[in-house]
């Protein structure tokens, strides 16, 4: 496992195309602020991380509830000093599934990480507790910050419960430029796979990625490969931004009755019907965009059709291009979205 910093530069290395489906998300989140933190009790097993605290994690742990995650039964949990969980022992290139609230945190000599399992049989949690964080770029030695990960049995459902902290928002990195000049780097979201499995490649991984921008979060979804061709649109979507406030709660549920095959779903827009048997395709955009176009690309990378986008709701009449799979693509002066249509 490397540390976070390391584990970004080697994802913008990573081989890949752009131009793929994007991934649908099989999580609805949400985000909530003003809630009471509660650190774990007394009864709760501390993991016995070496001094280091460095690039480590536990053995498996026996989950002795009933868990799915990405539609697979889970029967271990193994945790991970960057803020993360890996299930099942299935490890995937230097992220875990679970991703957590990750960063590069060190022990400081005080820092602690613990687990328990609470509640009744059918409704029981599975906690993990970041107590008393350190950074690793803390020079005073000083910072502290704590986080739990939540796994409920109920509705598999999981959440992040930010908890107290004293480091300012300044530290972390928004951007690109603010990784260039040395800000910590805030991942946060899960890692899916192709299929119902756990990733165990980023080849065939994506992130389900959240992000904060002031008081507004959102989440997207992409190929972990597809970031090398267009790495600064990817790394806006990425980057989480500064360490939620103590008191705030992200929460994965999981969608109910799961994917849906018919409609491409991603952070930009929806596109149904997908499959089309006529060519026709609805486009209805998630935000008004600026000076937005779709092209729409065939298997050899040529633009066969192209179309401004200004209004919510838009249409694509490729009526007139053969059966097969294509490319699709929006651009606005700010953002990309990339998708892929099948006409039958």
């Amino acid at each position: 496992m490397k540390k976070t910093i390391l584990l970004f530069a080697g994802l913008l290395g990573l081989a890949g195309t752009m131009y793929a489906q994007m991934p649908e998300r099989r999580y609805d989140v949400t985000f909530s602020t003003g809630n009471t933190y509660q650190p774990l009790g007394a009864t709760a097993t501390e993991i016995p991380f070496d001094a280091n605290w460095e690039d480590t994690i536990s053995a498996p742990i026996n989950l002795a509830m009933d868990f799915e995650y990405q539609r697979t039964p889970i029967n271990t949990i193994s945790i991970e000093s960057l803020g993360a969980l890996t299930m099942n022992g299935a490890q995937i290139d230097e992220v875990g599934h679970i991703m957590g609230i990750v960063m590069n945190y060190a022990s400081q000599g005080r820092a602690k990480v613990l687990y328990e399992l609470t509640g009744t049989a059918g409704n029981r949690i599975f906690k993990v507790e970041y107590r008393n964080m350190g950074r690793a770029n803390d020079g005073t030695g000083n910072d502290t910050l704590n986080y739990q990960i939540w796994l409920h049995e109920s509705d598999n459902a999981i959440e992040y419960r930010a908890g107290y902290k004293n480091v300012p928002d300044a530290i972390f990195a928004q951007n690109v430029a603010d990784i260039v000049q040395g800000k910590d780097v805030i991942l946060l979201g899960l890692t899916g796979n192709k299929g119902d499995s756990l990733a165990t490649s980023s080849d065939s991984a994506f992130f389900h990625s959240v992000k904060a921008a002031g008081a507004q979060v959102t989440d997207t979804a992409f190929w972990i490969a597809d970031i090398e061709d267009d790495f600064e649109a990817y790394v806006d979507y990425l980057i989480y931004g500064a360490y939620p406030a103590e008191g705030s709660i992200i929460r994965f549920v999981p969608k109910a009755g799961g994917v849906n095959i018919g409609k491409v779903d991603f952070n930009l827009a929806s596109i149904y019907p997908n499959p089309s048997k006529d060519g026709r395709f609805n486009v209805q955009l998630k935000e008004q965009l600026q000076d937005a176009v779709i092209s729409i690309y065939d298997i050899t990378g040529k633009v066969v059709y192209t179309k401004p986008v200004n209004a919510q709701y838009s249409t694509l009449e490729l009526a007139h291009l053969s059966a097969g799979q294509y490319i699709g693509k929006i651009q606005s002066k700010t953002k990309t979205g990339v998708f892929k249509l099948v006409k039958e």
